[in-house]
């Protein structure tokens, strides 16, 4: 049981709660291809686990300066990064790495 919150607190973001996975993503098309649930919540947990920023919709650079600058439909997350979830015994651990801008860690 405590594997399976594991996987699932790596699939998805810890701020908004989206997959952290792309949908046009065609390794994620893939995995959901499979009709039966364990095998499709194992390949979506295979392709999430290395996805560390739950990644936002970039907006779009265009030539055009008249028109007004307008997002892609794609994953629409929250652009936080993700902790690194550990299991020791019953509890479970979200570690998040310092990033190059903390300065917190520095002092």
């Amino acid at each position: 049981f405590m594997t399976k919150i594991k996987k699932l607190l790596e699939t998805v973001c810890h701020n908004c709660g989206k997959i952290l996975s792309d949908e046009n993503d065609p390794t994620f098309k893939e995995a959901m291809r499979f009709r039966d649930g364990k095998r499709r919540f194992d390949a979506i947990w295979n392709v999430c686990k290395s996805k560390m920023v739950c990644e936002n919709t970039p907006l779009s650079e265009d030539d055009d300066s008249d028109k007004p600058k307008e997002r892609k439909h794609n994953h629409g997350g929250c652009g936080n990064t993700q902790p690194t979830i550990r299991r020791k015994g019953l509890t479970l651990m979200g570690t998040w790495k310092a990033q190059k801008g903390d300065d917190e860690a520095e002092g």
